[in-house]
């Protein structure tokens, strides 16, 4: 691009912009360093010098006096820098720091609103938009490695890199092919902070900013984009496939289970200061994440068993059967009920980890506080392996060997772990 918003261009041999000339007078001249960061600028006989930190950060912009000889450089603009982020800039005619407040694409909202492609405000040769400094004299935004037009919504120069497989000119991606486009032609969902490439993840969840020779994206962002200057050959760090979420590793009828139980089970392990995850882990394990028969036709997750004698079987809690429920089994009105019960009543022909029996008859939730007592660090499995082993599963049972390992594989922790990380668990 030689002409446009209002100016004229030249460039030099590295096709980069030497001179702007405003169609209303007045020229500018611009250069680079070994980076290709621009480092120069002369505009009505002023001269300035921007100096940038070790990680590309840009640190401020000098003026020269008597250059060339013996110069006497005076600060125009400072900037402030903490944990990797501009947060404020200073200049000669400030007292105060200015601050600096960068939304999720860079834009600095303090200067202004602006449209998706940054127009809608005049230069000030502060950064502005998307991390760019725009010109006062030519109103175009410096982006690091290239010049940007946002009254086009282009840059004025090719993108460098060649085209590979998943990266710059993608056969896969044809909105890459245009090596001038902003933003692969989305500037609602991408940014571009250095005018070369995407990053391939989106700054919204933290800290992500950097510059300069190896200049990657941080945390939470993963893939690491290296500045090709002064290397060869050019590099670029192809996009790689969004980690699927967390959900994925589970089965939704797992997941289904935790997200509608969690609060039920969250008030029963609260009363008797027991970990959530274990209460679920436990109802999960008994029910089959919920799909027992039992449960719909008697509202009964933990298998609480009874007798055409005792229908209730002298669960705490239990409730007259409706029709169709199965038979040999208590029922109750949610899982909540079904749980309290099978961690407080009481059954006098249980016992003890150490065997002893005592007047009234020992609960689950006994069991599992004589077991945390003798051992605070005891595991999920040995707690529940004592559960069945004194009296909920007992031997002969043949589902007893193994009883309290089942609980635990169930894994409810890190389910509920998952969905909180998503929103869907306090």
């Amino acid at each position: 691009m030689t002409s446009g918003a209002g100016a004229t261009f030249t460039y030099d041999e590295a096709n980069r912009i030497a001179t702007v000339t405003e169609t209303s007078g007045g020229e500018t001249f611009y250069g680079y360093d070994a980076s290709n960061k621009r480092i120069y600028t002369r505009s009505s006989g002023q001269e300035t010098f921007t100096f940038y930190g070790a990680k590309g950060e840009k640190l401020g912009v000098y003026s020269g006096l008597g250059c060339p000889g013996s110069c006497m450089m005076t600060a125009q603009k400072t900037n402030l820098w903490f944990g990797g982020r501009l947060v404020a800039t200073m200049g000669a005619q400030w007292m105060t720091p200015q601050p600096v407040f960068q939304d999720r694409v860079g834009t600095n909202r303090e200067t202004g609103n602006y449209y998706p492609y940054g127009e809608g405000v005049a230069g000030t040769d502060n950064l502005q938009f998307a991390t760019y400094t725009r010109d006062s004299y030519s109103g175009l935004d410096y982006a690091d490695q290239r010049f940007y037009a946002s009254s086009y919504g282009r840059f004025l120069t090719a993108d460098p890199f060649q085209g590979v497989a998943k990266g710059a000119s993608d056969p896969d991606t044809p909105a890459s092919w245009n090596k001038y486009a902003y933003t692969l032609g989305d500037p609602v969902n991408n940014v571009d902070p250095r005018g070369m490439f995407l990053p391939s993840c989106d700054p919204d969840g933290g800290p992500c900013w950097g510059g300069g020779f190896g200049w990657g994206w941080g945390p939470p962002c993963t893939v690491l984009i290296v500045n090709a200057y002064p290397c060869s050959p050019q590099t670029y760090a192809p996009a790689q496939p969004a980690a699927p979420p967390c959900t994925a590793k589970y089965s939704p009828g797992s997941l289904a289970f935790i997200e509608t139980n969690y609060a039920a089970a969250l008030d029963v392990a609260s009363e008797d200061s027991l970990p959530v995850a274990w209460m679920l882990a436990w109802g999960a394990q008994e029910s089959g994440w919920g799909t027992n028969p039992r449960v719909a036709a008697n509202g009964n997750f933990l298998n609480e068993t009874s007798t055409p004698k005792d229908p209730t079987g002298g669960w705490v809690g239990a409730t007259p059967c409706p029709a169709g429920a199965r038979p040999g089994y208590a029922c109750f009105g949610s899982f909540q009920d079904s749980l309290s019960s099978a961690l407080d009543t009481v059954h006098k022909t249980w016992t003890l980890p150490n065997g002893t029996t005592p007047a009234g008859g020992v609960s689950a939730l006994q069991v599992i506080q004589a077991v945390l007592q003798a051992n605070p660090t005891a595991s999920e499995a040995a707690v529940f392996q004592a559960i069945a082993d004194n009296g909920y599963d007992r031997p002969p049972s043949p589902s007893n060997a193994g009883y309290g390992s089942r609980v635990a594989t169930t894994d409810a922790a890190s389910r509920i772990n998952c969905l909180q990380s998503l929103g869907l668990l306090p």
